[in-house]
């Protein structure tokens, strides 16, 4: 059964290079950095929804569905996840700290 509930996404750097979209139950514990999870974004594949405002994270564990404030909103990501595995890319700062319905 589909669900929706809000999360709060945050793509940081890792450690190792790479990008991880980190995400958290509330926005107290996404500015506390209470991380309920991360994926790596390295390898995952990104594609628009059938909702302008949404689209899929493709993991190797699973897909993720999630949907932005609006259809710009959800370019920025899509873009920025599928950025972010690639060299070069160089954050200083956590970005995109917005809330996302985890429609999924």
């Amino acid at each position: 059964a589909r669900h929706s509930s809000v999360r709060y996404f945050q793509l940081k750097p890792a450690s190792d290079g790479g990008l991880l979209l980190q995400y958290f139950k509330t926005e107290g514990d996404c500015m506390l950095g209470r991380v309920r999870g991360a994926i790596d974004c390295r390898g995952c594949r990104v594609t628009m929804g059938s909702d302008p405002c949404t689209f899929v994270v493709y993991t190797q564990d699973r897909d993720l569905t999630l949907r932005a404030e609006n259809r710009a909103d959800a370019y920025l990501w899509a873009d920025a996840i599928t950025c972010s595995g690639r060299a070069g890319l160089n954050l200083l700062e956590p970005i995109y700290q917005r809330a996302i319905v985890d429609a999924g």
